[in-house]
C-alpha cells in the first residue's frame, strides 16, 4: 500500500519544476501516481490514453496536476515550508475539494455518437423481463455525474459509474453494478 506522501516523494521533481502533469488516484487506501506530458491542445496524448482510461477505470476522480501552474510549490521550491508533507497535503486538499483537476478533462475531445440514454431506455425492458431485475422501474443518464441511477419500485436507488464507457460497455457496468 503506497501512501500519498509516498507518491509525492517520487514525483516532486516533476511537480516543483512544473515540467509535466502529474496525475493522483487512488485504489482503495492506496494512492498511485503517474507523470504525463500534454500535447499542443493541453490534451492527453494520443500514445497514453490506455493508461489514463485504465486510471479512470479504477477511480473516476483522479485528478491531474501541474505542480508549476495549478499549485504552490513554484514559489517555495526553496522555502524550507515546501516539504514533501505540504505538498501531499496541497494534492490531498486538490483531489477532495477540487473538481476543476479532475483527469477526465483532459482527454481530447471525443465525438460522442452513442446516445446514452437512449441505451438506458432499450436497456430497461430487457433487464425488467429478469427475475434479479423485474422490480427496476427506471433508468437515468446523467450527464453531470457521467452516473446512471437505476430506480427500483420499492423506492430505492442505485448508482452505475459509466465514465468515458462506450454504449456496450455502459451496457455491461449497468447491469454488473445494479444487480
Amino acid at each position: 500500500m503506497a501512501s500519498l506522501r509516498t507518491m509525492v516523494g517520487l514525483y516532486k521533481d516533476e511537480l516543483r519544476e512544473g515540467i509535466a502533469h502529474v496525475a493522483f488516484w487512488k485504489e482503495g487506501r492506496s494512492w498511485n501516481a503517474s507523470a504525463f506530458w500534454l500535447n499542443h491542445d493541453d490534451q492527453i496524448e494520443e500514445e497514453d490514453l490506455p493508461e489514463v482510461l485504465d486510471i479512470l477505470a479504477v477511480d473516476p476522480n483522479a485528478i491531474l496536476l501541474n505542480g508549476y501552474t495549478d499549485c504552490p510549490f513554484n514559489n517555495l521550491c526553496d522555502d524550507p515550508g515546501c516539504t514533501i508533507d505540504f505538498m501531499a497535503a496541497h494534492i490531498k486538499w486538490r483531489y477532495e475539494m477540487e473538481d476543476s483537476f479532475l483527469l477526465r478533462r483532459w482527454l481530447p475531445d471525443q465525438k460522442k455518437t452513442e446516445d446514452k440514454q437512449q441505451i438506458c431506455d432499450l436497456l430497461l425492458p430487457a433487464l425488467q423481463a429478469t427475475r434479479a431485475l423485474s422490480d427496476l422501474v427506471k433508468l437515468t443518464y446523467s450527464a453531470d455525474e457521467d452516473m446512471v441511477i437505476a430506480e427500483f419500485a420499492t423506492g430505492n436507488t442505485k448508482k452505475a459509474n459509466v465514465a468515458l464507457d462506450s454504449g456496450i460497455s455502459m451496457i455491461k457496468d449497468i447491469v454488473k453494478q445494479i444487480e
